[in-house]
């Protein structure tokens, strides 16, 4: 602490002041200890401060007080100086989480030392808490350690039970083991740093599915607000994630894990080597999702840290948008601040606080106003390529087969924003001096390519233009343009030729100047691609002759000529690249298809030839078997005839007289008493039967067995008698002159 005693007097003896900070000496010792049951830090800090600005002959240099920084919230503040206890004062200081405290001593001159001894304990806010960033429970400890002094003058040890992990935001330790105890040592600068401690097997666990992935979700003890809150944010975000990377979930993961290391550390991270996400306690949807981004957009895919954070985290701010919560909202920066840099030079190996307090959000600021105008779907088509290592320049075009850097990035910006301008805020936030003049060189090449791209129509230029724009390699591409030449045209006409002659553009001829790469190639497209526009026309002749024929006789003629077949050839060489061919096959066509009525009328009357001589072939059976039928027919009428002669000798059945009637047995008298059995009655006699006759067995007369009384009835089941013969025999028996017939 400065004190100032007379300044600004004019005496004959010598003034004393304040000792300038330059003059003043400091070296610290200072001490951390968790005590993990009380849930409390124990801090000791020795501090010696020494008066190292001389007197002058006028002046007296002393120090009258000293202060030093502690948390806030720090409790049982104590200073004590060669064995006496020092009164302490206290101020906060505004937005920093930290309170000055301040003694005093009797003035300290020139050459003389003083030791302070300050003690104090942090204890721990509850989970959450917005004021108080301190915690310290079951298994773990967030805290800020702080060393004062001068350079080499600094010693700062963290003492933690032996079952915890440490990690510090800056600073150099050394671990040591002994007993139940570690100790984390750091000596030399000052420090400034956060602490985490974490015992790796305290925390609760809550396993989910979403999809086919599997995640163990580690909370602090007793923290299920966080695990619920994770839980649903991961099952909502993953498959938006998905739809906006425009990729299916590639794994990696197989932990996410709350833990005060981000916190001390200022930010979360995606551990690929531990397969695990470490964020903080807070509920913050935009951090979470920006870590389940970094398994696409990650340093394994891109080049330099401003793209994989400032890309990662515009993804993470529309999948939280989509999900219809918030998240962090980062600060605003100017690239004029006396913290800016060119992002192109944000390096991890070269990490520190400050770099990334500017760093995050400038990158973010940076990609966001490259991509502005996208849409979501655009921005997926991107992400896409970006993750595919595609180029700007063709769908499937690799652009390297390592890290995708800023240039193949503005690249594929601007192939899905033509009207952008991204060139303007990579100048402005990422590049150097030094990279930021090829933007020149690169505006000039990419003015040329797109003359080629609109005059070659639906086609991509060829390969060897399309590398040489995406390496930038721009005097190539300039060659590569004078080579193509009036290429890029013939391949319009080429289309303009299909689309007349209403066939597909050609596989072979769009290959081939799509793939060319080299002068030699380049040249041979000036005469295929001319070529191939003349042969579509013959193509497409011969195809709208052979599809002109509408009546049955041409396209009987078509058939028999084979025009369909050779038009199809036509267009299948055609399609292959073998130019001659198709158009041999396409004149072979034409000159048929005039012949083809004359053939159809003549293949016709083959037909009708043909069909004939069948019929008389299937025929022939069918009419020898009608034959043999007349003739079984006429023999059986013969035998018929035969049988009505004889029949008419003997006479037929209803021309001789009936037999008499059998007597009827006598009924019994009406008075007859009821148990007295009727007379008995002799069987009826039957009369002889009349003999036998042609007509009866014609006839199947039959009678009944009681004479009489019975029923003459036709005999059904003889189905030899044909009702021809009975109608022939009623007629003949009629009208003998019908025998005659």
């Amino acid at each position: 602490m400065l004190g100032l005693l007379g300044a600004g007097l004019v005496t004959t003896a010598p003034a004393a002041v304040a000792a300038p900070e330059d003059g003043v000496g400091e070296s610290s010792r200072t001490r951390y200890v968790l005590d993990e049951k009380a849930k409390t830090v124990e801090v000791e800090s020795k501090v010696t401060v020494t008066n190292l600005q001389p007197s002058t002959a006028t002046t007296y240099y002393f120090l009258t007080g000293h202060a030093i920084p502690v948390p806030l919230g720090a409790t049982k503040v104590r200073a004590t100086s060669n064995g006496a206890k020092l009164p302490v004062r206290t101020e906060k200081i505004k937005g920093t989480g930290l309170e000055v405290v301040s003694v005093s001593f009797p003035n300290l001159y020139y050459g003389k030392s003083r030791t302070i001894t300050w003690t104090y304990e942090l204890k721990g806010a509850p989970i959450r808490a917005k004021r108080n960033h301190i915690r310290i429970g079951e298994g773990y400890a967030v805290f800020p350690v702080i060393g004062l002094g001068d350079d080499g003058e600094v010693t700062v040890d963290v003492v933690l039970p032996k079952s915890m992990t440490f990690t510090a935001s800056s600073g150099d330790f050394t671990k040591k083991t002994k007993g139940r105890t570690t100790t984390w040592h750091s000596e030399g600068d000052f420090v400034d740093a956060g602490v985490s401690a974490r015992d790796p097997k305290a925390f609760d666990e809550k396993k989910i599915e979403v999809g086919d992935t599997k995640l163990s979700l580690q909370s602090f003890p007793e923290d299920e607000e966080w695990l619920d809150f994770v839980e649903k944010r991961v099952a909502e975000g993953m498959p938006v994630l998905e739809e906006l990377t425009g990729n299916e979930w590639p794994g990696g993961l197989e932990t996410i894990r709350e833990d005060g290391s981000a916190e001390a550390v200022g930010y979360a991270w995606f551990d690929s080597d531990a397969d695990e996400i470490v964020v903080s306690e807070d509920l913050d949807t935009a951090i979470l999702y920006h870590e389940m981004t970094h398994a696409w957009i990650n340093p394994d895919l891109v080049e330099g840290r401003w793209l994989s954070e400032g890309l990662t985290e515009l993804v993470a701010q529309r999948a939280t948008k989509k999900v219809g919560a918030k998240g962090q909202e980062y600060d605003k920066v100017k690239r004029r601040s006396k913290a800016a840099f060119p992002l192109l030079t944000w390096d991890s190996a070269d990490w520190s606080q400050e770099k990334d307090a500017y760093g995050y959000p400038a990158a973010y600021t940076a990609v966001s106003a490259m991509l502005a105008d996208l849409s979501d779907e655009e921005l997926t088509h991107v992400v896409d390529d970006l993750y595919d290592g595609r180029s700007g320049y063709g769908a499937d075009d690799r652009a390297t087969a390592g890290q995708v850097d800023w240039r193949t990035f503005v690249d594929i910006v601007q192939r899905y924003d033509t009207d952008a301008s991204p060139e303007k805020p990579l100048k402005t936030w990422v590049l150097t001096r030094a990279e930021a003049k090829q933007l020149g060189p690169r505006a000039e090449a990419r003015k040329a390519y797109a003359a080629v791209d609109r005059a070659d129509g639906e086609w991509m230029p060829p390969e060897g233009l399309r590398e040489s724009m995406a390496a930038w390699n721009f005097e190539d591409a300039d060659t590569a343009i004078g080579q193509i030449g009036a290429a890029s045209a013939d391949a319009a006409t080429v289309q303009e030729a299909a689309e007349k002659a209403d066939l597909p553009v050609p596989t072979a001829a769009r290959t081939a100047y799509e793939s060319a790469d080299g002068e030699a190639r380049y040249r041979e497209l000036a005469t295929t691609l001319p070529r191939t526009a003349e042969v579509i026309a013959e193509v497409g002749e011969a195809t709208a002759d052979v599809e002109g024929m509408q009546d049955p006789l041409t396209e009987l003629g078509e058939l028999v000529l084979f025009l369909d077949a050779g038009a199809a050839t036509a267009r299948a060489d055609l399609d292959d690249g073998y130019l001659e061919d198709a158009s041999a096959a396409a004149a072979g066509v034409r000159a048929r298809a005039g012949w083809a009525l004359i053939v159809g009328l003549v293949a016709l009357l083959v037909l009708a030839c043909v069909a004939y001589a069948g019929f008389r072939v299937v025929r022939s059976p069918w009419a020898r078997g009608r034959r043999e039928a007349r003739g079984q027919r006429a023999a059986a009428r013969k035998a018929f005839l035969a049988q009505v002669e004889e029949t008419k000798k003997a006479g037929a059945p209803w021309d001789r007289p009936a037999p008499p009637m059998p007597p009827m047995p006598p009924m019994p008298p009406p008075n007859m008493p009821p148990n007295v059995p009727p007379p008995t009655m002799p069987p009826p006699t039957m009369p002889p039967a009349p003999p036998g006759s042609v007509g009866r067995e014609l006839f199947g007369v039959q009678r009944g067995p009681y004479g009489p009384g019975g029923v003459e009835q036709l005999r059904r089941d003889d189905l030899g008698v044909q009702f021809e013969q009975r109608q022939e025999l009623r007629r003949f028996l009629r009208d003998p002159s019908a025998d005659q017939e």
